[in-house]
């Protein structure tokens, strides 16, 4: 899996979109650590598809987005923690 860590992301939607194929391991073990996101109220800071798995999202920061949208998580096995305003 990659990691994605210490980045800001402005104006984005989504901002991070981790995905996957079904024949490889490319939506799995990703991570999304210690980043800050910045946009309009209704983008998304990260999205975890359906074709992603055991992906972490931890320590972010989230700034002028809808709670609702920091994480939109349709994954398995998504680990999501230590999220901030």
């Amino acid at each position: 899996g990659g990691i994605i860590q210490g980045s800001q992301f402005e104006d984005c939607n989504p901002a991070i979109r981790l995905d996957g194929k079904e024949y490889s391991s490319n939506g799995q073990y990703n991570k999304v650590i210690g980043c800050h996101f910045y946009g309009p109220p209704d983008s998304v800071g990260v999205e975890v598809t359906s074709r992603a798995a055991d992906c972490k999202v931890a320590l972010n920061t989230f700034s002028n987005i809808a709670t609702e949208n920091w994480v939109r998580d349709n994954g398995e096995g998504t680990q999501i923690f230590g999220i901030w305003i």
